[in-house]
């Protein structure tokens, strides 16, 4: 806006108030557009990203791969016996671990890989560049981070022996659209449950456990 001179103070003043009182508003929108896209994208409970965005985001990062020729990685990570530790502790201490993990997960990860709550106790993590053996570290930095976890206060004595269990697959290798790689890393990540859990079992011609 502008005024003219001579000006009067009383119509300067009306006009900077009515500016200020749009850019108030303008402020206002762009802060519920914010808002809401993050909604829309994001876990309400963990602050990760949630699963629609995650196979949005897998997809397009395996068309990346075909076009310019690089690894990509997806690890499927689920808490052991997580049914068990609500029942025993109730569900806000298994919101508060979950919300725990989720921020373990995010510390042990670059800028370019991706985490996600992909629903319950299950988390996914998307690897850019990333091959079976740099996969394979980042699991296992997961499995000893968690291992060692203990939560704030006083269940700091009561809560022990939290782990995780890890699928692994990656393309090229194990296929190259965002259902069938869930899918493996899914197969292996039961691999993993079923073979006594707090490992990480990979997908490959032949699964090979990965354990400490």
């Amino acid at each position: 806006d502008y005024v003219t001179k001579p000006f009067s103070i009383r119509e300067l003043t009306a006009r900077i108030k009515a500016l200020l009182a749009k850019k108030s508003y303008i402020d206002q929108l762009h802060t519920h557009y914010e808002q809401a896209l993050s909604s829309a994208i994001s876990d309400g409970l963990t602050g990760l990203y949630n699963q629609t965005y995650f196979k949005k985001f897998l997809g397009l990062e395996l068309k990346r791969s075909r076009r310019q020729k690089y690894p990509t990685s997806l690890l499927m990570l689920d808490l052991d016996d997580f049914k068990a530790l609500n029942d025993r502790h109730g569900h806000p201490v298994g919101d508060q671990v979950l919300r725990d993990i989720a921020r373990i997960i995010t510390d042990s990860i670059r800028e370019v890989d991706l985490a996600a709550r992909y629903g319950g106790e299950e988390f996914a993590v998307v690897l850019p560049y990333a091959d079976t053996e740099g996969a394979l570290i980042v699991g296992h930095r997961n499995l000893e981070a968690v291992r060692a976890y203990r939560p704030d206060g006083d269940l700091a004595d009561r809560l022990e022996g939290v782990t995780i269990s890890i699928g692994l697959a990656g393309y090229p290798g194990d296929n190259d659209c965002a259902d069938t790689l869930i899918e493996a890393a899914d197969r292996m990540l039961y691999t993993a449950k079923s073979s006594g859990k707090n490992r990480i079992a990979v997908a490959e011609q032949r699964p090979q456990l990965q354990a400490l």
